[in-house]
């Protein structure tokens, strides 16, 4: 895999106890030159990964470092203007963003949608920061053919469109689906950024 751009990722979800430190943690293994953080918009600060989230976590490698060393972090306006791409949940996160500091929202994308942008920019060429990999999502947005909602009797199946969905307040009650949105999009950002051809 190429060098990944300079920079800093920030990821959100509600908590910050689940989706976020997931997505952070996959995240950093496949971006290793990527500043990767997360926090949550109703975080409780100090609060540990959901159990859920945790055992999974800690069946991957460096997973168990992880789990031990993650506490929540409450989303702040420093944090997200610090931040030069933001990746959240889903729409609930991406208005909390968007409350703390307004001009944030042009460098803001769930997670499953950042995915998806970031393949179409990695296509063409790999900016040389993740300010400039923001700016070059930012231009596609409204452009690309995002994942739509898709019900499945299968939960593990199931689709939430761009959202990846809480398994704490009953959107879906299976992390396994949780698990597998977050590891999809991940695997997508990994592949994109391997695969990206300098300009």
């Amino acid at each position: 895999m190429e060098h990944s751009p300079a920079g800093t990722v920030l990821i959100v979800c509600a908590a910050n106890v689940c989706r976020s430190p997931f997505a952070q943690f996959l995240l950093q293994r496949a971006l290793p030159d990527t500043d990767v953080l997360s926090a949550g918009s109703v975080a409780r600060p100090g609060d540990p990964t959901c159990v859920a989230t945790a055992a999974t976590m800690r069946g991957m490698p460096g997973g168990a470092a992880f789990v031990t060393g993650h506490r929540s972090h409450r989303l702040t306006s420093a944090t997200v203007m610090g931040a030069d791409l933001v990746l959240v949940a889903s729409g609930a996160e991406r208005a909390a963003v968007a409350a703390l500091d307004l001009a944030s929202r042009s460098k803001t994308f769930t997670l499953v949608e950042g995915a998806e942008s970031i393949a179409d920019v990695t296509s063409v060429a790999m900016p040389s920061t993740i300010a400039g990999l923001a700016r070059e999502m930012d231009r596609r947005r409204g452009r690309l053919l995002l994942p739509s909602p898709r019900r499945s009797l299968i939960p593990a199946l199931r689709s939430y469109g761009i959202d990846v969905p809480d398994a704490h307040l009953g959107a879906t009650r299976s992390h396994r689906v949780v698990h597998r949105t977050v590891e999809r999009a991940v695997e997508r950002i990994a592949i994109a950024f391997g695969g990206a051809r300098d300009a």
